[in-house]
C-alpha cells in the first residue's frame, strides 16, 4: 500500500513538473555582432604568434630587425585554400597593412622596400577550408647578399 501511494504521489510531482512551460534563459550581454556569428559559422581559426625575434634568432628584440621579403606556403596537396590574406607590420602605434594578396598556392614570395618592425600579422581573411600552412619565412634578403 505505502508503495502504491509513494508511485502515485511520484505520477502526480512529474505531471505538475511536465506540464509547467520551460522559459528560456536571458542572453548574458553582450551579444555576439552578426560578423562575430558569422565568424564562428567558419569553424575554424588560428592565432599564431611570432615576432621579428622568431626570425632573427635574438632572445629580446630592440626593434631593429628589418625585412624586406615574406615567404608563406600551404599544403597544396589538399589544394589551394587561402583566397585572400593580409600581411601587417607594427608601426609602434598600431598595425598597418604592409600588403594584401589572394591566394598562396604551393608557395607565395612577397618582396617589399624593406621595413624595420617589432611585430607582425600574418591574417587569412577568407579561405575555402581550414588553412594548411606549412611554412613562414621572413627575412631581409639585402643582407644576405
Amino acid at each position: 500500500m505505502k508503495i502504491t501511494k509513494l508511485l502515485f504521489v511520484i505520477f502526480l510531482f512529474s505531471i505538475s513538473v511536465c506540464g509547467q512551460r520551460i522559459l528560456q534563459p536571458k542572453p548574458v550581454l553582450p551579444l555576439p555582432s552578426s560578423a562575430q556569428l558569422k565568424w564562428q559559422k567558419l569553424e575554424y581559426y588560428a592565432f599564431v604568434h611570432f615576432g621579428m625575434n622568431t626570425f632573427t634568432d635574438h632572445e629580446w628584440g630592440e626593434g631593429r630587425a628589418s625585412a624586406d621579403n615574406f615567404l608563406v606556403q600551404e599544403n597544396i596537396a589538399l589544394g589551394q585554400r587561402v583566397e585572400r590574406f593580409s600581411l601587417q607590420i607594427w608601426n609602434g602605434k598600431d598595425y598597418q597593412t604592409l600588403t594584401a594578396q589572394t591566394t598562396i598556392g604551393y608557395k607565395q614570395i612577397l618582396r617589399f622596400k624593406a621595413v624595420k618592425t617589432r611585430k607582425l600579422k600574418f591574417i587569412v581573411e577568407n579561405a575555402k577550408a581550414s588553412p594548411t600552412i606549412t611554412n613562414i619565412e621572413i627575412y631581409n634578403a639585402q643582407e644576405q647578399n
